[in-house]
């Protein structure tokens, strides 16, 4: 509300309502967020991206967003997690999971007869400056692969590792004593 009332001021309009004619998040709608994410941009306005819109839309028919930042995460500095979290969500949906994002953390509560296993999402982010054209082809790998494998991987996916390992959210009462999962891209 308070940031509606700073852009009425600086005579910019607010965001939209997020939530669609169905109940459904508009993954693509404007949020008012000023810096957009590259990536999404590509994504949203792309016309080889057409398929990929239309079943990230579908999917958000049945996505929870428990803590109400999804959509303008995944428009801005959190593309690459949300994009994580949509993937996971669409897998363990294929996979016959029964799905419980009624509370943040961790992300996924899922259950497939009398069993439950929790899932917390996480992503090692490209380094700052690293970037690439989503819709070419791959980057090529590095120089000296083998150092980058080595070196370099470990410390990339270590320190959003470590972040979520701090945050033990296999110790939480409704958690503990079940299989907990920590899902790194």
């Amino acid at each position: 509300m308070r940031d509606d009332l700073a852009l009425i001021e600086s005579g910019e309009k607010p965001a939209p309502e997020l939530e669609g004619k169905d109940g459904e998040v508009d993954l693509f709608g404007a949020t008012g967020a000023r810096e957009l994410n590259d990536k999404f941009v590509n994504l949203r306005d792309s016309v080889h991206s057409s398929a990929s819109r239309e079943i990230m839309s579908e999917l958000m028919h049945w996505f929870d967003d428990p803590d109400g930042n999804f959509v303008k995460d995944f428009q801005t500095n959190g593309f690459d997690g949300r994009l994580w979290e949509l993937f996971l969500f669409a897998a363990f949906s294929e996979m016959g999971f029964t799905l419980d994002r009624s509370k943040p953390t961790p992300d996924f509560r899922l259950s497939k007869g009398d069993q439950k296993v929790f899932v917390e999402a996480v992503t090692a982010n490209p380094s700052f400056g690293e970037q690439f054209d989503i819709s070419g082809p791959p980057p090529p790998p590095p120089e000296n692969f083998a150092h980058y494998i080595e070196n370099e991987m470990p410390q990339k996916f270590g320190s959003p590792l470590r972040s979520k390992v701090t945050k033990a959210y296999w110790k939480a009462p409704d958690v503990a004593g079940n299989p907990f999962v920590i899902a790194i891209a």
